[in-house]
């Protein structure tokens, strides 16, 4: 299976370290409280591509013209869960069978559906970059 995604930026910071940014447009962003799961699936694909802990999310609210901000860090649970997702997507089209959607799982903004995790050992990196300390500034659209 070959996977494909654009990073929609990647910031440098003078202490050296860099963080891709994901820009996402939603109808609202009330009641958004972190990024929705599907979209931390991505960012942790995307931060494994460039070697960074940290990515930014910022949403785009169209209802009310607003921007909401968001800072992950990488989680090796997710990291696991991704990555079993992935193959068991590519295990059922090997098959030449639909990958099943989770009910509880079916992302109503991008309409996404992902398939049941089964563990298939875990596939984790480190990827601390130490910016958990690191103060970042997201800018708000007034």
């Amino acid at each position: 299976m070959l996977l494909g995604g654009t990073i929609d930026g990647v910031v440098f910071l003078p202490s050296g370290h860099l963080y891709p940014v994901e820009i996402k447009t939603i109808r609202t962003t009330a009641g958004l409280r972190e990024p929705l799961p599907t979209h931390v699936a991505q960012g942790h694909c995307y931060m494994y591509m460039v070697g960074s802990g940290t990515i930014q999310y910022l949403y785009m609210d169209k209802a009310q013209d607003a921007l909401e901000g968001f800072t992950k860090h990488f989680s090796g649970g997710t990291w696991d869960d991704t990555v079993n997702r992935i193959a068991m997507s590519e295990a059922s089209l090997a098959k030449g069978v639909d990958p099943k959607a989770e009910p509880d799982r079916f992302c109503f903004e991008c309409g996404v559906n992902h398939i049941c995790p089964a563990y298939h050992g875990p596939v984790s990196t480190d990827l601390s970059d130490g910016m958990e300390d690191e103060e970042i500034h997201v800018p708000t659209i007034e």
